[in-house]
Formats: C-alpha cells, structure tokens, sequence
C-alpha cells in the first residue's frame, strides 16, 4: 500500500477490497480478482466500488492486482486476515467512495466506544 495514512490502509485491506472472507483459498481469491480485473476493464459500474467496514472505497484494476499481491505471501495475507473480521458495512445508494461514513460503527464493532 502506497500511502501511509492508515485508515486508508485498513480501507484497502485485500480482504476488504476484493470483499472476500480471510479464509478464501488462494485459488478462488485469484479467480475472483480476475473477474473483478474483466468487469473493471468493461467499465462494469458495481465493480468500482468496494463496501467496506469503513464505508464505501473505490476499486481499481491497480489497487486491485496490489491486493491479490499482498495475498500471495503467507505473512502479509496472515496480517491482513487479522483486521478483516469486521462486516462489511451496508450502504446506501447515496453512499460514495469518500463520504467516510461508518467510522463510528467500525470503532464500536472492534470494541472502541462510539465517538
């Protein structure tokens, strides 16, 4: 992950991002990631954005093969299955990528009192 901010780290948790649970097998992340980088490159709307526990981020075909990268190495998919335990959060469709919404409930999800 290129930036260092870490909320945005944690919004583009592998697992969050390709909206996979932490157990999948490395062979259907793969062929998911696939699919995602073809609906992507087709211009498919519901592929752009990911719904995360954090509220909704954007997908690209690059955060999307750096994701499928980071799931190659046992010790990073390993860290990554660690803070993807949180449910993704539901939204809207006046949700966007950057509204940011959902900070409380993550917070409160992993134990931090509402803000």
């Amino acid at each position: 992950m290129a930036d260092s901010e870490p909320l945005t780290r944690w919004q583009e948790n592998p697992f969050f991002l390709l909206e996979l649970a932490p157990d999948v097998s490395q062979l259907e992340a793969e062929r998911h990631g696939r699919k995602l980088l073809a609906q992507l490159e087709l211009g498919v709307s519901s592929a752009r954005i990911a719904h995360t526990p954090l509220g909704p981020v954007e997908r690209t075909a690059d955060r999307v093969r750096r994701a499928l990268a980071a799931l190659q190495s046992p010790q990073d998919r390993r860290m990554h299955a660690l803070w993807a335990r949180l449910p993704a959060q539901q939204s809207s469709a006046a949700d966007s990528p950057d509204a940011g919404s959902g900070d409380a409930s993550a917070m409160e999800a992993i134990g931090w009192p509402g803000l």
